[in-house]
């Protein structure tokens, strides 16, 4: 009789085990599924620039500026003549 309680418990464990498992894939393939809608695949214009000098640098003398090593205004303007 007590190894049949147990068995009992080892079997519902399982199933229980089992739908868990189930529900926990599920909810990971629809995670994933909403990962990949929300990614763009970039286009022509996501890489398109016109190749300045001021365009290549602005990244490195933004992140100077925020270092204070570089104290430069209007980095991120379009035309250096602005």
């Amino acid at each position: 009789m007590r190894q049949l309680k147990e068995r009992n418990r080892c079997n519902r464990s399982v199933r229980h085990l089992k739908i868990q498992g189930k529900i926990w894939l599920k909810n990971l393939k629809s995670g994933l599924d909403q990962i990949r809608e929300s990614q763009v695949r970039g286009t022509r214009n996501n890489f398109l620039h016109d190749g300045s000098f001021h365009e290549a640098v602005a990244p490195v003398l933004a992140v100077a500026q925020c270092f204070c090593l570089m104290p430069v205004s209007g980095i991120v303007l379009q035309r250096t003549g602005d």
